[in-house]
């Protein structure tokens, strides 16, 4: 491990570079002459020691103040292809599995179902139909016609109407549909 120092962290040692052992002393005169700012740790441990047992003043703390240390760069090893396969295998187990819970409700049950309700939704959708253009044409027609058994039959004329028109388009999507299911198949 590294550790990025500003060279006022050395000033202290470097007047004091002569007094150092040998092999510390050339260690932190390249680091001064090459000022790339790393110094391995183990180095400045070292000039922290000596420093510490020579002046009794100069800490480890104090030279690593404002320092940054320069993790080295993890080389992960190479994975197996057997490992590969494996993983590969249960990664597509598990996106099969993904997909089967999502399409677990789209089935014929529930479009059984939608059968089954339709005839009552239709039938009650004709029934709020003929009622409400029953009592449109009545309501609007109070102010022309003033006798209101003629009003009556006139909005279950048009009620009458309507419900035709609806059973027609009724019968034409359940055509569709059928048509549909058809091709389907």
């Amino acid at each position: 491990m590294d550790i990025n120092l500003n060279l006022c962290n050395l000033k202290s040692v470097e007047k004091d570079i002569g007094k150092l052992p040998k092999d510390l002393a050339v260690e932190v005169q390249e680091f001064l002459n090459g000022r790339n700012g790393k110094l391995p740790l183990e180095t400045v441990i070292k000039i922290a020691r000596w420093k510490h047992y020579k002046t009794k003043t100069l800490g480890l703390h104090e030279l690593l103040q404002d320092a940054t240390f320069v993790l080295p760069e993890l080389i992960p090893k190479p994975r197996s292809l057997d490992l590969e396969q494996r993983i590969l295998k249960l990664r597509n187990q598990q996106d099969q599995k993904d997909y089967n819970k999502m399409v677990l409700n789209i089935s014929k049950p529930i479009q059984t179902q939608q059968k089954k309700q339709a005839p009552l939704t239709s039938g009650f959708n004709f029934a709020v139909t003929l009622f409400a253009s029953v009592f449109v044409t009545v309501y609007l027609l109070s102010a022309f016609v003033p006798v209101l058994a003629l009003r009556i039959g006139i909005g279950l004329v048009v009620g009458t109407i309507v419900l035709v028109v609806e059973i027609f388009l009724a019968v034409r999507a359940v055509q569709r549909q059928e048509d549909g299911d058809k091709q389907i198949k």
